[in-house]
């Protein structure tokens, strides 16, 4: 990824609204910005920790709806091999079609960035209890 690809895609990543249906209702997650209502998901799930991570479009290349399909079906068997707590929901932005995404609680920043890579994402959002979320990048861009 060049200088310039990385600069346009922060851009992007930081302009998506992420979003998780919880039994709470739906959660909108900006970066930059703190979520009482998820802080409230987290209380009652006993976790400190989240991160937001898709399995479509990896490498940010627009792929078929089957591929990105299994891919989040993947992801989301994945974690519930984990045991862990999950929410499904979709990231999207102005002109780019919708992301089929999770919302994980209770794993750590490391653990999030390893599945992501995973998934060969160039980044994901994270974020704890009384914080704002954060985009977290998974590569840099080329020297």
């Amino acid at each position: 990824m060049t200088k310039s690809e990385f600069k346009r895609l922060n851009t992007e990543y930081q302009a998506t609204v992420y979003s998780a249906t919880t039994p709470d209702g739906i959660l909108l997650i900006r970066p930059g910005r703190r979520n009482h209502l998820l802080d409230n998901v987290l209380t009652a799930f006993r976790a400190k920790r989240w991160a937001y991570i898709t399995a479509y479009n990896p490498g940010s290349i627009p792929m078929s709806d089957a591929i990105n399909e299994a891919a989040h079906i993947e992801l989301c068997r994945m974690l519930m091999r984990k045991g862990l707590v999950f929410f499904e929901g979709e990231g999207s932005s102005e002109g780019y079609p919708g992301e089929k995404s999770v919302l994980v609680l209770g794993i750590g920043r490391d653990k999030a960035k390893k599945l992501g890579r995973k998934f060969t994402q160039y980044a994901i959002v994270v974020g704890k209890r009384g914080d704002s979320a954060k985009v977290c990048w998974l590569t840099q861009p080329d020297s």
